[in-house]
């Protein structure tokens, strides 16, 4: 794993990072992490020892030199959970005071101790971590038929970009037609391994940020009630080819991480109905940060209010949003659908034109009544028709609240009570 050559840098706290690790954390997670690797002091390994095990970790005796060719020895601990290698022994053959020894240390380990972090709950979409990790193993890549690595080898060259083959065959005045998507899988138990380490750059982002995060994470059942009300639901998804680890890793979420899953609820779900629960009793006066939701998955946005975020850890932010305006997304979805989902619309309404739609109101019966409205003039349907409609695209698209219970069209919005 580590080679003469290879760069490490340390920062103040005798942490030492290697360059595959700057790679993966650069690639995989955020310019952010990588930028906080990046701008530490750089040594090369000129020297490797053979490998022991100490306590299940593999540790080597690494020669490092600086620019000056000042040799320093050093044992390192690689940690496969994070993705770093950490210093367990430093000795030198200069007598040259490090950033992080002595009284630099010391002072270290007193600001350490006095950090205090605030406590937040955080729901970690599951579905997420796995599909992620199981995709980057998967070894997708393309070929071109009888373009092979060299003359001596008969496996065909690969291209990691439709672009590079296209570009590749274009040059060398081959059909695009030859152009194939193939696939090469990386043994299932790396990809696992990935799984924790995700997680645990997950947490040690929130720490960054100055929480303690509870980490809480949820999975997709094997069924969806969903498509018991519109069987088209994400009909485009049907043939799409998934990564060959990604149930061997939602495994390992709840073998591991205690991942929660139902049958019949998407994790959306399951973090919608936890949500509502956490955020009972909660001081929306004085109360901090309570819920932080974990996901690059927008649709979670109708949860936010006071003392929720969405947070996306593969670019470090956070979205906070006003009770309104998460409603407010809620109806512009209605309005337009999710084509991701395959979840129709009104056809021809897109983001402007819902904003002006919902533009002064205020209340769930106002939204939804102008909603309702702009379903029946646009489509020219009954009144039973749009309601029909309208509370079928809004139970596909709302996130669940309380088990068993799904979305209904508030009282406000119609001129007499509903009789569905």
């Amino acid at each position: 794993m580590i080679k003469v050559g290879d760069e490490v840098r340390f920062n103040d706290r005798g942490v030492g990072y290697l360059k595959f690790v700057q790679h993966i954390t650069f690639d995989k997670y955020s310019k952010k992490s990588a930028a906080r690797v990046l701008k530490e002091q750089v040594y090369k390994v000129s020297s490797v020892e053979k490998p022991i095990q100490v306590s299940g970790r593999t540790v080597y005796e690494v020669g490092l030199e600086d620019d000056n060719g000042v040799a320093r020895f050093v044992n390192y601990k690689i940690d496969t959970d994070h993705l770093t290698t950490e210093i367990i022994r430093m000795t030198k053959k200069e007598e040259v005071k490090m950033p992080w020894e002595g009284k630099a240390a010391e002072k270290f380990a007193e600001d350490e101790a006095q950090v205090k972090r605030n406590p937040i709950t955080v729901l970690l979409d599951g579905d997420i971590v796995a599909y992620r990790v199981a995709a980057a193993a998967d070894g997708r890549h393309y070929t071109i038929k009888g373009v092979v690595e060299n003359t001596n080898r008969k496996e065909l060259k690969r291209f990691r970009y439709k672009k590079e083959a296209n570009k590749y065959a274009d040059q060398h005045s081959l059909p695009t037609s030859d152009i194939e998507l193939a696939f090469d899988p990386e043994p299932w138990d790396k990809a696992v391994l990935s799984v924790d380490s995700m997680i645990a750059t997950i947490k040690e982002s929130y720490r960054q940020r100055g929480f303690e995060p509870d980490v809480y994470t949820f999975i997709t059942g094997e069924s969806n009630f969903r498509y018991e009300l519109f069987p088209d639901y994400k009909k485009s998804r049907k043939n799409i080819r998934r990564p060959e680890h990604l149930k061997k890793c939602k495994v390992h979420l709840v073998g591991k991480h205690n991942a929660v899953g139902a049958s019949g609820l998407e994790a959306d779900d399951l973090i919608g109905m936890a949500t509502e629960k956490l955020m009972v009793g909660w001081d929306e006066v004085n109360g901090s940060m309570a819920v932080s939701i974990a996901s690059v998955d927008k649709d979670f946005v109708t949860l936010l209010r006071h003392g929720v975020e969405l947070y996306d850890f593969t670019t470090e932010s956070a979205t906070t949003l006003t009770p309104r305006e998460a409603m407010v997304y809620f109806y512009k979805q209605l309005l337009i659908g999710d084509t991701s989902d395959d979840i129709p619309g009104i056809k021809g309404v897109g983001p402007q034109t819902a904003i002006k739609v919902l533009k002064g109101c205020n209340t769930d019966g106002e939204m939804c009544k102008a909603v309702l409205a702009e379903y029946q003039s646009r489509m020219d349907l009954t009144d039973e028709e749009t309601v029909k409609l309208v509370l079928r695209n809004g139970r596909l698209l709302h996130l669940t609240r309380e088990f068993g219970k799904l979305w209904e069209i508030p009282p406000a919005a119609l001129n007499a009570p509903s009789t569905i």
